[in-house]
């Protein structure tokens, strides 16, 4: 195996690695980050050209970017986030207390699941 290293502050060893599958393929194993040190490991039938790209990718990586499911993750953190925000008050028991039994009983279980849910936080 050959290990491409290179220094960098931070790191996103998933789209570290998926960029450099993108460029380089079969030749990449995956990636490391040890004491301010970024690795890419490649086989051992890289050329220097592939060894040359695999430093590219290296020193163009932007840790602040995320895949696509990075992306998706966060924006469904903060869809909750915002959703969590607009809901703060409590089912009211009360609301419900005329509705018909099913309705009552689907109540209850709602306002179990936002004490248990809250409890969890």
């Amino acid at each position: 195996m050959i290990n491409v290293r290179q220094m960098l502050n931070s790191v996103n060893l998933e789209l570290l690695t998926a960029q450099a599958h993108n460029v380089l393929g079969d030749f990449v194993f995956g990636a490391s980050f040890e004491g301010g040190e970024v690795i890419l490991h490649l086989r051992d039938n890289a050329t220097g050209d592939e060894i040359a790209t695999a430093t590219n990718v290296i020193l163009s990586h932007d840790s602040t970017q995320r895949t696509l499911a990075q992306q998706e993750a966060a924006d469904r953190i903060a869809q909750l986030e915002q959703l969590r925000a607009e809901n703060t008050t409590p089912l009211n028991l009360a609301d419900y207390a005329t509705a018909a039994v099913e309705i009552r009983r689907l109540a209850e279980k709602i306002a179990w699941l936002e004490l248990e849910l809250t409890a969890r936080r």
